[in-house]
């Protein structure tokens, strides 16, 4: 006897609106990347150097989740492109800070003005009780990325050989 196999059940909409925000955001990133002259790794140094100002190397490393080798070549990048140049740290002279150009932070503010402000357009439609409704639903969307994240990190973390073993 043949019963029918049922269909799985549709995925609510804002999950398929989730996706594709993350989608877009993957491609803007890239567009934005590539007008800068710079690669998604260094794109995502630069904003965390212009969100947090002067930060070492390790702590770029740490905010991009990267090791310090491959911090090395995002520094590099930076430094070549004009993005960003280092400082003597403040209270350690054996250390440097990174420490973001104005000139391309200014750059990267006029190329993200187009999509701020189609943003603000948009953000201008609600009612100040619809965004809070929709701060709170992105707040509970970020906790659950970064459980996400936290959870492949760990995992990862267990994944790895240990000496003695």
């Amino acid at each position: 006897m043949n019963l029918p196999v049922p269909e799985p059940p549709e995925p609510p909409r804002y999950a398929e609106q989730l996706r594709e925000i993350a989608a877009l955001t993957t491609r803007y990133h890239g567009l934005l990347a590539r007008s800068l002259e710079l690669n998604a790794s260094s794109l995502d140094a630069m904003d965390w150097l212009i969100r947090e100002g002067a930060l070492t190397p390790g702590e770029i490393a740490e905010r991009l989740g990267i090791s310090p080798g491959a911090v090395t070549s995002v520094v590099r990048r930076l430094e070549q492109t004009g993005h960003a140049r280092r400082v003597e740290h403040d209270s350690d002279r054996r250390s440097v800070r990174m420490v973001a150009a104005e000139e391309s932070v200014d750059a990267a503010r006029a190329r993200l003005q187009p999509l701020l402000a189609a943003l603000g357009a948009r953000v201008g439609r609600y009612s100040a009780e619809e965004l809070r409704l929709v701060s709170a639903f992105l707040d509970d969307v970020t906790a659950a990325y970064r459980e996400g994240i936290d959870h492949l990190v760990e995992e990862r973390r267990d994944d790895q050989p240990r000496p003695g073993r």
